[in-house]
């Protein structure tokens, strides 16, 4: 099983700077994107781009489509909390389509796999905003497992963890983290 990555593809706001529902702007939006992947099925992670770089919000997967669902109602009214929230943000878009065995983009309906990679996506996501990103279904378990040093530490214990926790090889936990790095340079 294969996914390819699109975006981010930057979401449209108006006055406000938040994303208008059934706007001519979200039409637009998605005139801009070539067919097949606006009928794909996959992952979608919505992510808001600052001046200190981006960070994802929402992990979400399609059963139907793109088109139909990453930016549907619902899930504007869920991306607009955060950005309602913000003075600054810009709002992006990835789309990650499951691929077929050949390479081309894949339109059939709802897939095991794209099930998977929200899972793994979802996990990554909190590893890098665990305050800020907005799922809750499927998380109670990811946010709740915590590896020391690596994954998910009590709120204000970095440091004194760091500090106090000498038994635990803070090398050997760099090392694991390196290779978690999502940055591919």
């Amino acid at each position: 099983m294969k996914f390819d990555v699109y975006g981010p593809y930057e979401i449209p706001t108006g006055r406000s700077k938040t994303i208008v529902k059934n706007s001519d702007a979200i039409k637009s939006f998605w005139s801009k994107i070539e067919k097949d992947l606006q009928n794909a099925i996959g992952c979608y992670v919505f992510a808001i781009k600052a001046s200190r770089g981006a960070k994802p919000y929402y992990v979400g997967k399609t059963e139907k489509s793109f088109k139909q669902e990453a930016l549907h109602d619902h899930k504007i009214g869920i991306y607009n909390k955060e950005l309602d929230s913000r003075s600054t943000g810009i709002p992006w878009l990835f789309l990650l389509p499951l691929l077929t065995d050949a390479g081309k983009i894949s339109t059939k309906k709802t897939s095991i796999e794209t099930r998977e990679l929200e899972s793994i996506l979802i996990g990554m996501g909190i590893k890098r905003n665990a305050d800020g990103l907005l799922n809750s279904r499927g998380t109670k378990m990811l946010r709740g497992i915590e590896v020391v040093k690596f994954m998910n530490p009590p709120q204000g214990t970095r440091l004194a963890r760091r500090k106090e926790n000498n038994s635990i090889n803070w090398e050997r936990a760099a090392g694991l983290l390196n290779v978690f790095n999502t940055n591919p340079n």
